[in-house]
């Protein structure tokens, strides 16, 4: 029996500043190497010598945990067994044994598990599949390797001689010329494919959120407040089952179509949607909609509490995936344990960089942290051996349940410039607008605004236009010299020679928007109730544009999915 290798000695030895100096080891080559290389009194470790942290990749655990002996303090970036939470199969099979072990003992509680999709493990659960496919003809599932990442090996289909030659690849024929499964196959998950997703711009999206562990045994659990949504390249539609552009979201087959941009790419912030669903559907259905983020993040965690072998050197920053459907619906696709630390553009490595920094302020091998805080940078706690209720925090978990006068008070407090270039920066500022969404611009006049919220508020309104009418565009009932631009805050709709042009624009010093229409002239809308409103007529900007338009081009144009149509709260 080999020998275990003690690393962590030697770790109270001090630097200036009084910092303790901290080895550290890192097997990845991306943001997570940038931000240990500068952090104050952390030195990378040389090959062979003694560490105190590590961020390993899972081979690296696989294969060196049960041989080495830890000193106290040393941390490291995975549990023994993360794989119970990350791999697909395992992961549903947790969460089918707690939903059933919560049947039993309360089925309001066993509901709030209804959050995973139909899943059949192959080709272990092969015969189970066949039973439940032929009782829905036509439905579309999806098949997906249960330990490849970045949409690798996955595909959807409708029938079952679509996956033949998988199945082949699972069996060999023996002597008596009788089926039997081989035990080297690579097993798939094959899930009912969710295809009612919520659509932006006609286009799929999920979200990725991390959630940080630092133990299972009390559970500890911290939940980062810079997530974001990851849109596919192309609009969806089930009658192209085989374009992953269209189907799958991960930046590494979006990246890979004709006409990604990688610097715009194909990502909005967390905040940025939350804006959008308060726009549309109000504050109470985007709070319902969170809770239910909640709902799975805690759940998912409590299946795999007593399974997880928990260590005081370990922690696990988890990236989930989930999808919100056309029902507001949340769904967990899958949990990883290695979520990609490469950036994809400069806003990609901001979020991940700071992500990275607030984790590892948590890890705290500096010993900085009393062990009572509920929130550190972007991080809130959301469960410590129970659910926290953060009192002075800017929210209640993801809950949001902030009200219009909290959020003006806590923008006083950090009124302070240097208090606030520290702890609350403008997109902090902008978070708290968006918790209060619709109730908060419904309670206040406009001209009240802060110029940089205005801003906000008219780039949205001029994308969303823009975006629908060139998708338009290509209708047969559109004329040929139909033509849409936006460019320095100017929207221009050209309809035709005939017609005439439309310009929008903003107008920061009055906080409105301007209309120049070839048929009603020039108008200058307020925004006023969540919705863009010329005063003299009452009537909103997206009302008009209806109007006109379908007159224009013989055609029924409906605003209604934008952000701030005039009838957006039915």
């Amino acid at each position: 029996m080999s020998k275990a290798i003690r690393v962590g000695r030697g770790f109270q030895k001090k630097v200036a500043g009084d910092h303790r100096i901290v080895r550290y080891r890192c097997a990845l080559n991306n943001v997570i190497s940038d931000m240990l290389k500068q952090k104050p009194g952390w030195v990378e470790a040389k090959d062979g010598e003694d560490w105190d942290f590590y961020w390993c990749d899972v081979g690296w655990l696989r294969e060196n945990f049960d041989h080495i002996y830890m000193e106290e303090h040393v941390r490291i970036c995975h549990f023994r067994n993360h794989f119970e939470l990350t791999r697909k199969n395992l992961m549903v099979k947790n969460l089918k044994r707690l939903k059933k072990q919560l049947e039993r003992e309360s089925k309001s509680e066993s509901l709030k598990c209804d959050f995973f999709p139909m899943t059949y493990e192959l080709p272990s659960e092969y015969h189970i599949f066949v039973e439940e496919f032929k009782k829905n003809p036509g439905i579309v599932w999806i098949m997906k390797p249960i330990a490849k990442s970045q949409g690798k090996g996955i595909f959807l289909f409708r029938r079952l001689k679509d996956i033949t030659e998988w199945k082949k690849e699972g069996y060999k024929v023996n002597g008596d010329d009788k089926k039997e499964e081989t035990k080297d196959v690579e097993t798939y998950i094959v899930q009912r494919y969710l295809g009612n997703p919520y659509l932006i711009g006609g286009k799929k999206f999920d979200l990725r959120i991390y959630v940080l562990v630092t133990s299972y045994i009390p559970l500890k659990a911290w939940l980062y407040r810079d997530g974001f949504a990851r849109f596919s390249n192309t609009r969806f539609s089930l009658d192209s089952i085989d374009d992953s552009y269209v189907h799958l979201t991960n930046v590494a087959i979006q990246k890979t179509a004709p006409d990604y941009d990688p610097e715009k790419g194909c990502k909005w912030s967390l905040q940025q949607l939350r804006h959008y669903l308060t726009a549309k559907h109000g504050c109470e259905v985007v709070e319902k909609i969170f809770q239910q983020m909640n709902e799975i993040f805690i759940k998912s965690l409590q299946s795999v509490q007593k399974t997880i072998i928990n260590d005081k050197h370990c922690f696990e920053l988890y990236g989930y995936d989930i999808l919100l459907d056309s029902n507001l619906k949340l769904w967990l696709l899958e949990v990883n344990a290695s979520p990609s630390l490469t950036a994809s553009n400069q806003e990609d490595y901001d979020l991940k960089y700071g992500l990275l920094e607030d984790a590892l302020y948590i890890v705290d091998m500096e010993g900085r942290l009393t062990g009572k805080e509920k929130r550190v940078g972007n991080f809130d706690l959301m469960w410590n051996d129970g659910p926290i209720y953060a009192e002075d925090a800017y929210y209640v978990n993801t809950g949001f349940t902030m009200n219009v006068r909290t959020c003006t008070q806590i923008l006083g407090k950090f009124s302070c410039a240097p208090f606030r270039r520290k702890f609350f920066t403008h997109s902090h500022e902008m978070y708290l607008l968006k918790l209060t969404g619709t109730q908060y611009l419904q309670n206040c006049n406009f001209g009240s605004i802060e110029a940089r919220d205005f801003e906000h508020l008219s780039n949205l309104t001029l994308d969303s236009l823009s975006e629908y009418f060139e998708n338009i565009s290509e209708s047969e009932c559109v004329p040929e010299d139909f033509d849409v631009n936006l460019e320095g805050g100017v929207l221009t709709i050209s309809v035709s020679k005939r017609t005439g042009t439309y310009v929008i624009n903003k107008q920061a010093p009055n906080k409105q928007i301007w209309l120049s229409s070839p048929i009603s002239g020039p108008k200058r809308y307020d925004f006023v109730n969540n919705k863009w409103v010329y005063a003299r007529d009452g009537k909103s900007l997206h009302e008009l544009l209806e109007e006109e338009f379908s007159k224009h081009l013989n055609m029924t144009i409906d605003l209604s999915d934008l952000p701030y149509h005039w009838n957006f709260s039915r």
